[in-house]
């Protein structure tokens, strides 16, 4: 059996023969096809955090395997770096507005936890005084 692999192919398509390092790499970045990878270069992708030279090489064999090189039109690359920088400012964004929103929401039910145990500590002083 044959297998085709375009430049929309998933980079978590088996055939390709990507490690669990390589593709949490990629997914780091926000990389999801064949395509993304070709706008990087090889020097792009060594400077992301853990993405060493055993990932660029499987992913230098996949190309070769399969027929895919590297693009390298600026024009092309800066829309699609532009876009991806894009989604990990949402996505950033997204994250510190929730985990903003988890710290609220924990410090108010510790603030009402404090009043009851307060209020529990002001009902016991007034029966201990009206001893």
């Amino acid at each position: 059996m044959t297998i085709n692999i375009t430049l929309l192919t998933p980079v978590t398509e088996p055939a390709l023969g990507f490690r669990v390092r390589t593709l949490n790499c990629l997914n780091y970045y926000n990389i999801k096809t064949v395509e993304q990878i070709t706008l990087c270069t090889p020097a792009e992708l060594l400077r992301v955090p853990t993405f060493g030279r055993k990932s660029l090489n499987e992913i230098e064999r996949a190309f070769e395997k399969f027929g895919i090189a590297w693009d390298y039109s600026s024009n092309r690359k800066q829309v699609a770096l532009k876009a991806t920088l894009r989604d990990l400012s949402f996505n950033a964004q997204s994250q510190h507005r929730y985990v903003f929103t988890a710290a609220h929401n924990r410090i108010k039910e510790l603030e009402a936890r404090i009043n009851v145990l307060l209020c529990t500590l002001h009902n016991a002083r007034e029966c201990l005084s009206d001893d």
